[in-house]
Order: structure tokens, then sequence, then C-alpha cells
């Protein structure tokens, strides 16, 4: 099978509020990472973060990070694009340990 061919279309800085911490929940310590603004840049999108998003994070026993993210985007010609990413994030304790710092 070939793998499938990439093309960079933008790389996005996006800038987040101060983390909300909700405390603990059912599956485990649950955060909100307000997502407030920040760019789009790359050679087939350009534009700007809207200040409408959040990053949801459900923190299980493992360590393990359940993440749900929506947030928008405004190209420099005026189309609003939303994003939706899901997935899960683990790793050795230092590298967490980094990310959180």
């Amino acid at each position: 099978m070939t793998p499938p061919a990439f093309d960079h279309l933008c790389t996005l800085k996006v800038q987040l509020a101060p983390i909300a911490e909700m405390g603990n929940g059912r599956a485990g310590v649950r955060r909100i990472f307000p997502i407030v603004g920040g760019t789009v840049r790359g050679p087939k999108l350009q534009g700007g973060i809207l200040n409408v998003g959040t990053d949801w994070q459900t923190i299980f026993v493992d360590g393990t990070a359940e993440l749900d993210t929506r947030y928008a985007m405004q190209t420099d010609d005026s189309a609003i694009i939303e994003f939706m990413n899901s997935g899960y994030r683990h790793g050795p304790p230092n590298v967490i340990a980094a990310l959180a710092a």
C-alpha cells in the first residue's frame, strides 16, 4: 500500500485563556481550556483564530487525557471554518509533566 502524500496547509498558533479546573468527575479530572484567539499562516490558508472555542479535557487515573476541542477561524477573505478535534494523549510521566508546565 502506498502511503498518502500530504502538503503543508497551514500552521496554527492558538492563544488560550487560563485553564478552568472543574475537579473530579465520574470519569476523571475535568479541565477547560478557553481558546481566545491566534493566527493561521501557511502556503494555502491564512487567517485568525476566533474567540469562540474550547478544549475540554478529561484526565483519567492512568494519566490518559481525552481531548474534545471545537474552535473556529476566519480566513483573510472572510470565510469561517470550524475545527473539531478529538482524541487521546498519553505518554511518559516526564513528557506529560513538561506539557502541563
